[in-house]
């Protein structure tokens, strides 16, 4: 059995002919076996390292008699001879071939889009691309311009970006602390246009409460930070992924509406 793609999809199938009758061969693009995708924003964020997210170590292929080939995609396949060939000219003989190899990220084509740091972001190494254009870049950039914070410091001054409040219970007594301040509310409905925003100076405080999805505000806590923010939980300590509510903007405004909403550790 030869296997063309070490992804999620084709892990859970071999961990279940693990001990079959198969002599099995594995072919993967990416240097590396089988981890979990869906935690890259954790690992792009700092929260976990990548041996945290591995879920078919090589010890394990090797334990269970599996030969994995990494960092050399299949770039032929004979059907008439039953062979596969790699970049490299490995030549494999296969008397069932599963083909695995799941999709390409797909990046929109408007103006800009082959700019350095566009990047797509589906597998550990463009986790590391991302990581080294932050760090060479040293700022969040948008068409070459790069984003600050806004610099106001009186909350009376603010725009405040909040999302998740359901209810008069809840929304209330929070948006009559906001006014009490003379400060003004938006209310956009998605935590990733939020702290794209504040990045941007659009506004100037975000308040999300609600349990957000790691993809949906990974790469905006990067964004505030290199643009000079701060972003914590509603307990004001470094956030999680997965944590239920955020408070982000720039240093001075942080104090003041943690102060305001009552936020303490």
């Amino acid at each position: 059995l030869v296997v063309i793609g070490a992804g999620m999809a084709s892990g859970r199938m071999l961990e279940g002919l693990s001990g079959s009758r198969y002599d099995i061969t594995l072919f993967n693009a990416e240097p590396r076996g089988n981890y979990n995708r869906i935690m890259l924003s954790p690992v792009l964020a700092g929260e976990k390292s990548f041996d945290d997210i591995i879920i078919n170590s090589a010890d394990w292929y090797a334990g269970n008699g599996i030969e994995l080939i990494a960092g050399d995609p299949v770039v032929a396949i004979d059907r008439a001879e039953k062979t596969v060939t790699s970049r490299s000219g490995v030549s494999t003989r296969y008397d069932k071939l599963l083909i695995a190899t799941g999709s390409d990220p797909f990046i929109i084509p408007v103006p800009g889009h082959k700019l350095p740091g566009v990047i797509s972001f589906r597998d550990m190494d463009d986790v590391d691309r991302m990581l080294a254009a932050a760090e060479k870049g040293g700022g969040a950039f948008s068409n070459r311009t790069r984003l600050r914070v806004s610099p106001r410091n009186k909350p009376q001054d603010s725009i405040i970006a909040i999302n998740g409040l359901e209810g008069a219970g809840q929304s209330g007594p929070f948006v009559e602390s906001i006014y009490k301040n003379n400060a003004r509310a938006r209310i956009s409905g998605s935590a990733a246009l939020d702290l794209a925003y504040l990045a941007a100076a659009r506004c100037d405080v975000a308040y999300i409460k609600a349990i957000s999805k790691p993809w949906d505000v990974a790469a905006g806590f990067l964004m505030i930070k290199e643009a000079g923010g701060v972003v914590t939980g509603l307990d004001l300590k470094n956030p999680g992924l997965g944590e239920n509510g955020f408070l982000a903007a720039n240093p001075a405004l942080h104090t003041a509406f943690a102060g305001i909403f009552g936020l303490s550790k």
